[in-house]
């Protein structure tokens, strides 16, 4: 099955594209300001249904995929720039773009940053950085492993959302998603056990601060038969042989699993991180300007379970949590 998409119309992006130029000039136009993000918050009233409506349905059942596109999101504005060639690269200052990614974020839950990654700023640029290229990070430009969103962390994001403003001249860098429902069918009853015991750990990606060692954890959890996952094929391993072959046997069954998508300026993908892992392929960046670019932001669908991972009740998770 391929990943649901929802396609504005022209009506609908003429309709967004004017709620956005309506919401970008209130005070503060910051996008870390508490204030603008309930402004944010409320300008979700006011996005197109159709959109809207496929926010509200995935928040209920992210279905099979745990993935939806939207397309159509106006991207005039950012998308007019050259794509950012610097490391750890953010947005602060609000843009219609931004203002779609956030309210569309606010349908799902809470926006969320973590300290050790790009200062825990709420919306990343996702660019290819010289002299990052072989890392696996968002700013290399190999093959990224399948991955779920900070799988080292207790208080991972539920939900990654990506925007994308430019594909890149050539269109090589295609964006791997792969759902681990449909994976753990493939998988033998011997192997689905070891993965939901405790024999795992996940190291944090280099995009992150050095923070020391996580704890062991499982790989899947909840319903045996549609498990949430926690899973880093490039920074997961197992701590005995058994734990070992049993990340092998996923890797294989995601990868069977898995599809690749060429994201287009205006397709917002939006991610179920709790069961869908996604990664990308290899492309070479030119660094000229033209690059791909992606806006990223994370959600949590209950803030409040992380409470004690957020100093003063901010945006800002700890670490490690």
């Amino acid at each position: 099955m391929e990943t649901p998409r929802v396609t504005l119309t022209g009506d609908d992006r003429d309709v967004l594209r004017q709620t956005l130029k309506s919401g970008i000039g209130s005070d503060p136009a910051l996008i870390d300001s508490e204030a603008w993000l309930r402004h944010a918050a409320a300008t979700a009233k006011h996005l197109p249904d159709a959109l809207y409506s496929a926010l509200r349905a995935f928040k209920r059942d992210s279905q099979e995929s745990g993935v939806v596109i939207v397309d159509g999101i106006p991207v005039d504005t950012l998308g007019a720039l050259p794509t950012p060639v610097a490391y750890n690269s953010v947005r602060r200052e609000v843009t219609p773009e931004a203002l779609a990614l956030m309210s569309s974020l606010s349908v799902l839950g809470d926006a969320v940053g973590y300290e050790g990654e790009k200062h825990g700023a709420l919306v990343h640029d996702i660019v290819p950085v010289a002299g990052y290229e072989n890392t696996q990070s968002n700013a290399g430009s190999e093959a990224f492993a399948l991955h779920i969103e900070n799988a080292f962390h207790r208080h991972r994001p539920d939900y990654v959302l990506l925007l994308c403003l430019r594909q890149g001249p050539d269109g090589e860098a295609q964006h791997r998603l792969a759902a681990a429902r449909r994976a753990v069918r493939r998988l033998t009853p011997e192997v689905v056990e070891v993965l939901f015991e405790d024999r795992f750990q996940t190291m944090p990606p280099p995009s992150f601060d050095d923070g020391g060692r996580p704890p062991s954890h499982a790989v899947f959890s909840g319903a045996l038969e549609d498990p949430d996952v926690c899973v880093d094929l490039a920074y997961t391993t197992g701590r005995d042989a058994a734990a070992r072959l049993a990340l092998l046997d996923l890797a294989r069954a995601l990868d069977e699993v898995s599809e690749v998508i060429a994201l287009s300026p205006g397709q917002l993908v939006v991610i179920d991180n709790r069961v869908t892992l996604h990664g990308r392929t290899p492309f070479a960046p030119l660094y000229d300007g033209r690059d791909r670019w992606l806006l990223r932001a994370f959600c949590k669908s209950d803030i409040r379970a992380s409470r004690t991972a957020r100093g003063h009740d901010g945006r800002r998770v700890g670490e490690f949590g």
